[in-house]
């Protein structure tokens, strides 16, 4: 582990303090603290280095709350006969890492059957998580989305019930059935639990990763180092990093196989390319070579990559207009993904599309008309939320403000 991040740190690096800001902002500063790392004979000053210790200690006492709130979750789907898998976070920490406090995570993601949300989320708010006041209904995230989010009412720890892994407007096939029948009996969090089979573990990392990695598609060497930092992307390809030397055996015709019949042959290949290139971590070639032939085009991603690092005025627009819509410059994955869902490549086409037996270009129309009337039911119960809510605050009594007095001040 040292020496790949040694390897990734040394090259094309952010001058003076924006560095150190970077590593702090994207979770490697327990990583640094703990292993007191070098990087290029640069070394933190007396307020970094505190700064890094006190990273290490909130993430020690956080991993401590995480992994008693994923026990307490999963002890309890298992008494209600519900299997969960937890994805990321508390799982990864312990199993990747030889102390789980190098790695910062934020909240706890869990995959479940769609058959049993409503048991999940019954199950969720008998240990005391809720929604957040004034977001949307359950419905519409149910139905246009792929997770649901919810907070502990006592320690504040965001949980993510997922029942897929991308938005139902996305071009993915991945087989949950298949995902859950594979599925293994393991402790996580000192409970009885179940983790993806290794081939699926991998393939879920990764299509993780690439989901929020569509600016990196198209660069190569030192600045793809340094916009994984600046991006925060770190964390996730370390973990994969780790996987990968934790499992030599893996099958890789079956991660093949899969991931074309899930349709995420692209997603899992500019994650392992962009891994090998950025931490050296070395994915077989024959593997690789497997998944670019049935890898989609990477023209969308390309695109959307150069509009989201772009010097000139339109892309500096664009990224302001983002920032503005959704706040984090990873979001920009959204607008990669949407794109393949109204212009699927050609292979995608003849496998999925309507009309089957028709030309290419009957079945594409079909395939655009049924897209656009997906995003207008999707803006139409969006701006039904959205009417609902400003009808309910305008009929909300207003709290009377007593007159301002003397004694008052």
């Amino acid at each position: 582990m040292t020496c790949k991040t040694s390897f990734l740190l040394s090259s094309s690096l952010p001058p003076g303090d924006l560095l150190w800001s970077q590593i702090h902002e994207g979770k490697l500063g327990p990583l640094l603290y703990s292993s007191r790392l070098k990087i290029q004979d640069r070394t933190p000053s007396e307020a970094w280095r505190g700064q890094f210790r006190h990273d290490y200690i909130r993430s020690s006492i956080s991993h401590r709350e995480y992994r008693q709130q994923v026990a307490h979750l999963l002890e309890a789907a298992s008494a209600h006969d519900i299997p969960v898998m937890v994805l990321r976070g508390t799982r990864l920490a312990e199993k990747l890492y030889s102390d789980p406090a190098v790695r910062m995570y934020t909240d706890i993601d869990l995959l479940v059957r769609r058959a049993q949300l409503e048991q999940v989320k019954s199950l969720a708010q008998e240990l005391g998580f809720h929604r957040l006041p004034g977001s949307l209904s359950d419905t519409f995230f149910e139905r246009n989305h792929y997770h649901l989010l919810y907070v502990s009412r006592t320690t504040g720890i965001p949980l993510e019930v997922h029942w897929s892994m991308a938005p139902p407007f996305s071009i993915q096939r991945i087989d949950y059935e298949e995902l859950f029948g594979r599925a293994r009996q393991t402790r996580i969090a000192g409970v009885p639990g179940l983790t993806p089979s290794p081939e699926d573990d991998l393939i879920l990392q990764a299509v993780h990763l690439s989901k929020h990695a569509s600016s990196l598609q198209g660069l190569c060497g030192p600045r793809l180092t340094a916009l994984c930092l600046k991006e925060s992307l770190l964390p996730w390809m370390i973990d994969l990093d780790r996987f990968l030397a934790l499992h030599p055996q893996l099958d890789w015709d079956a991660i093949a196989r899969r991931s074309r019949s899930w349709e995420v042959a692209g997603p899992v290949l500019a994650a392992l390319n962009t891994v090998a290139e950025v931490l050296g971590t070395g994915v077989p070639r024959p593997p690789r070579s497997e998944l670019e032939r049935a890898a989609y085009s990477g023209t969308l991603e390309h695109m959307v990559g150069r509009m989201s690092r772009g010097r000139d005025p339109l892309s500096r627009g664009f990224r302001a207009l983002h920032r503005r819509l959704l706040g984090s410059t990873a979001a920009v994955c959204l607008y990669a993904e949407l794109a393949r869902f109204l212009f699927p490549p050609r292979a995608w086409v003849i496998r999925h599309a309507p009309l089957r037996g028709s030309p290419i270009f009957l079945r594409r129309l079909a395939h655009t008309a049924r897209s656009f009337g997906h995003m207008a039911r999707l803006a139409w119960s969006l701006a039904q939320q959205t009417v609902s809510r400003m009808v309910m605050r305008s009929r909300r009594p207003r709290a009377t403000v007593p007159e301002r007095t003397t004694a008052q001040g």
